[in-house]
């Protein structure tokens, strides 16, 4: 029922992944990153409430934030700063992604926190 409900939404996102990787140069490690850029649909964004805000960490309670349902699992952001969140392209904003759980009980979905670019 949920996956019919957020189906009908059917709001396309842009997805742009960063996919770091190491080179060495002249014995030194040197990151290397690239991109790749793939369009999600049937997605559900919308506005985080004032108890899910609550539960940010608190260097971004104060930042602009959404939360998206979708079938595709984003990348977050990693504390170990290994892996880069992926940036979303929605209504003409940028949006880092801050957090993807595991929605396995409706339908494989997934819940993604966002929080606004340089915001």
């Amino acid at each position: 029922m949920l996956e019919k409900l957020i189906d009908c939404f059917n709001t396309p996102i842009q997805v742009t992944r960063y996919n770091a990787a190491v080179a060495f140069v002249d014995g030194v490690e040197q990151p290397v990153t690239s991109t790749s850029t793939f369009c999600v649909s049937g997605v559900s964004v919308q506005p985080t409430n004032g108890r899910e805000r609550v539960l940010l960490p608190e260097l971004i309670r104060d930042k602009e934030t959404v939360k998206i349902y979708s079938k595709v699992r984003l990348r977050g952001v990693d504390v170990a700063g290994k892996v880069l969140a992926d940036r979303i392209t929605y209504d003409d904003e940028r949006w880092v992604v801050h957090s993807c759980t595991d929605w396995y009980r409706h339908e494989k979905y997934y819940k993604v926190i966002a929080v606004k670019e340089n915001d």
